[in-house]
């Protein structure tokens, strides 16, 4: 099974299961080729993938905690960082923190929410009304 993260590894391994490390972009293959048996994977991700066509079971967590949370994050090495000019550590240093992780957050929330609504609506599908029946669930599950 492959886990996304050294932590759920840990959990697949509690379960019984043998945990797999991969990327997720080679979760389809390794599936059809059986491989892996399953995956954990972000929901958002089934339908490119096309797990829906390759796999028949799945389950959602979306009770409180979930399965897993994930963080993603933006680094910098250090001595590369400390080799700048110190005009473009400046320039770094105002553009970092917890301002802007708010404004990654809002740009995810709002400017990826809506091209994934025309990618959908450009699909035959309501991609509003999709988002709409997913934070309405989420809110009855809370």
């Amino acid at each position: 099974m492959r886990g996304p993260t050294r932590v759920t590894a840990q959990l697949l391994s509690k379960l019984g299961a043998t945990p797999v490390g991969m990327p997720v972009p080679a979760v389809p293959e390794a599936v059809s080729k059986g491989a892996i048996d399953g995956a954990i994977i972000p929901w958002e991700v089934t339908l490119s993938l096309k797990m829906s066509e390759l796999t028949s079971h799945r389950s959602g967590f979306v009770s409180k905690p979930g399965l897993y949370t994930a963080t993603f994050v933006m680094t910098m090495n250090n001595d590369s960082y400390a080799a700048l000019p110190d005009d473009l550590k400046a320039v770094i240093d105002a553009n970092s923190g917890p301002e802007v992780s708010a404004l990654f957050g809002a740009a995810v929330g709002d400017a990826v929410t809506a091209d994934w609504i025309a990618e959908m609506d450009a699909k035959g599908l309501d991609g509003a009304a999709l988002v709409q029946s997913a934070k309405d669930f989420i809110a009855a599950n809370e």
